[in-house]
């Protein structure tokens, strides 16, 4: 294996511990490697075809090599890029490599509601009252989904302590959060909170409704004896509908 930035960060040449052993050895001897990988990265981001999986070992090499200030320029670049796939493969992997709660909360300040959005996904991972505190400030964020995924954290702390947070999304006044509270349904995935989705389903809003009727039919795949929606006339409601 060679110790080329291209070839550590291509999982499909070298094994992440190989690529994590030759990182750190070349950060010893070069004190500004971490700004070669963040420049590689850069590059990747910007290709007409993303590699999720280079820019998941690119992101795990720079959280083992890069200092905190730099790695945050790194991370907001990542949770910001207009790819859905690309945020969400890098907020799982900074949720596992990045265990400075610091630097977390500094992005959770950003301007961009993708990057603060994306930060909640990766404390989805972390435990401990500091994270559910992090939680709990972030429900006041004016952003619907970066609401979302901090009751989805909340909920995966404590389901029973923190459902309430659930029914807040569901009965916002506005239609994004309506909208979010049925993703957050569909997240949760149990088929016993149809009865929290039903009102959702008769909604007049399009973008509201939309998303009832694919959570219910994720809610179905899960158990569809469970998963059964009467409509006001009596009919089994129809996912065809959520076009």
């Amino acid at each position: 294996m060679g110790d080329s930035v291209e070839e550590l960060c291509n999982p499909h040449r070298s094994s992440r511990e190989e690529s994590l052993r030759a990182a750190r050895r070349n950060a010893e001897d070069r004190r500004s490697y971490d700004i070669e990988i963040f420049r590689y990265l850069t590059l990747q981001l910007t290709a007409a075809r993303v590699d999720v999986d280079i820019i998941e070992r690119t992101l795990e090499i720079l959280a083992a090599v890069a200092p905190p200030a730099r790695l945050h320029g790194a991370i907001r670049t990542v949770l910001g890029h207009e790819d859905a796939h690309v945020r969400s493969k890098a907020a799982v992997t900074i949720g596992r490599c990045v265990a400075d709660l610091p630097l977390l909360q500094r992005l959770l300040t950003d301007s961009d509601p993708r990057v603060r959005a994306n930060t909640l996904e990766a404390l989805w991972q972390m435990k401990g009252s500091e994270v559910e505190s992090i939680f709990m400030r972030a429900l006041g964020d004016l952003h619907h989904r970066a609401v979302a995924n901090a009751a989805y954290g909340l909920y995966l702390i404590d389901d029973q302590k923190h459902r309430d947070k659930v029914s807040a999304l569901i009965e916002h006044r506005s239609a994004g959060f309506r909208a979010a509270g049925a993703w957050l349904l569909g997240k949760i995935g149990d088929p016993k909170n149809l009865p929290l989705l039903k009102p959702l389903l008769l909604e007049k809003n399009a973008e509201v409704r939309s998303a009832a009727f694919r959570t219910l039919k994720t809610l179905r795949s899960l158990d569809p004896a469970k998963a059964e929606v009467k409509s006001e006339t009596g009919s089994e409601a129809a996912v065809s509908d959520a076009a």
